[in-house]
Order: C-alpha cells, then sequence, then structure tokens
C-alpha cells in the first residue's frame, strides 16, 4: 500500500532532518516507553499542516493519543491525559506559565507521572508520554534556557494550495496501512541511543530552537552578546581575548 499523503507531510514537516523525523515515528510505534524530546512544531503563517500531523497521529494511536489545549494542560487535574502515550498542544501558549514548563520537561524523562483527580487521593502510574506542542508564535510559546536539551523545535513552512487535501483525514485513513508497515521494515537512521532521548541534541538542532533562545535571553546576556558582536564589526579581527 502506497502512502504519497503522509510522505508529503512527513517530508513537509521534518524537512532536512526528515531521516531524524521517521526515526521518531518508529520509536513511537515500535518502542513506545523510549523517551523522546518534546517536538514543537510553530510557524508564524497558517495552513502549514500542523493541525493535520496532530491528527495523523491521533488516527494512528486512537485513545492513546489526545490534542488538549493550553487549559487542560495548565491544570492540576491531569487525569485526562495521565496515561497517554501522546499528549499534543495546539496553539501552545505557556511561556509565561515557567511553572508548567518545568513540569513539562520533568514529565518528558520521568519514569513515573503522579495522577491528580478532583476528589481522590493522588496515587502514581508508570510514565511514557511524550509531547508535541504547536504554536503560531515561533519564539514566545515557551520558555527555555540556552542550555536546554529537551526540545526539538521545527519551524514549518505553509502547504501550497495547489497540492493540499479537502479529503486529507480519508487519506490518512487509507494510508496508515503502508506507512506502518514501512515503520516495521525501516532501517533506523540512528540505530542506538545517542542520550536518554535517544538522539543527540546537536543532530536536532534548528535554527528556530536557537532564535527561540536568543529571544529569551536576559537583558545582560542580550547586552553583553550586542557589544562583542558590535566590537567584532568596528575592529575585524578573528579574537579577542576579554577579561
Amino acid at each position: 500500500i502506497k502512502w504519497p499523503t503522509i510522505q508529503y507531510l512527513m517530508e513537509h514537516i521534518f524537512g532536512e532532518q526528515i531521516e531524524y523525523g521517521y526515526d521518531y515515528m518508529q520509536l513511537l510505534y515500535l518502542r513506545p516507553t523510549q523517551i523522546l524530546p518534546i517536538l514543537c512544531l510553530v510557524s508564524q503563517e497558517r495552513q502549514t499542516g500542523k493541525t493535520s500531523f496532530l491528527d495523523l497521529l491521533r488516527e494512528i494511536y486512537a485513545s492513546n493519543a489526545i490534542i488538549v489545549g493550553n487549559s487542560e494542560i495548565t491544570s492540576e487535574f491531569n487525569a485526562l491525559v495521565s496515561g497517554k502515550l501522546l499528549v499534543m498542544v495546539d496553539e501552545t501558549a505557556l511561556e509565561d506559565n515557567t511553572k508548567v514548563t518545568e513540569r513539562l520537561k520533568m514529565l518528558s524523562t520521568a519514569k513515573k507521572m503522579p495522577v491528580q483527580r478532583k476528589g481522590m487521593d493522588h496515587f502514581e502510574i508508570e510514565n511514557f508520554t511524550k509531547y508535541i506542542l504547536c504554536s503560531n508564535n515561533e519564539t514566545r510559546f515557551i520558555y527555555t534556557e540556552e542550555d536546554e536539551t529537551r526540545f526539538w523545535v521545527r519551524k514549518v513552512a505553509p502547504i501550497p494550495k495547489e497540492i493540499s487535501k479537502p479529503n486529507v483525514m480519508e487519506a490518512f485513513h487509507e494510508e496508515i496501512p503502508g506507512f506502518l508497515s514501512f515503520l516495521l521494515s525501516r532501517t533506523m537512521h540512528v540505530k542506538e541511543a545517542q542520550s536518554r532521548m535517544w538522539f543527540d541534541h546537536k543532530d536536532i538542532e534548528t535554527e528556530a530552537e536557537r532564535r527561540l533562545k536568543e529571544k529569551q535571553q536576559r537583558n545582560p546576556v542580550k547586552a553583553i552578546r550586542s557589544a562583542i558582536k558590535q566590537l567584532f564589526i568596528d575592529f575585524p579581527k578573528t579574537e579577542y581575548l576579554i577579561s
């Protein structure tokens, strides 16, 4: 069974990192307990395929995947999302909520997840949840620090109108068996884990992630970087030693 719609969407979402994208999907399907990076799909533009990608994953994993909003991910009661393989947040806006950001980062690598239900005692379950965040705000959807390695941030371009499909869900439904067969037989690009999140972060780092971190630098850091950059512009040299 051929799967041209899914193949196009995968190549559109992951671009030059497509082999890592297929590895990500293969690990989700064949090694669901493997820790994976928090995948972030961002773009200021509309009609990029981000939501279609979430719909594809929900079509594959059914009740083991859920698409939620910011209110569900920020709530202290998490029974709705606990125990899922995939928790996907559409229109993420968590930059000002560092507490939730830290919780997401913690849960992306934790072996246990505390489950909190209203009016009931708390308890823990095995944690294997992967998180995917989508946002139209490329640099202010979540707070991250310069040395953070748990995010995989990809900027997604718009899908040309002439190749967009109005009946994309029907195409997904027909093509998923072929796609899963491909994942079963494919040889992994990254054959062995390079980190606890499988990938070496330098291999999946993107310009979109660098921009995200740069925009969130504190004012003194920005001032120092600007001054050093100006120094090289005004007095071109290959190296400066500054105390």
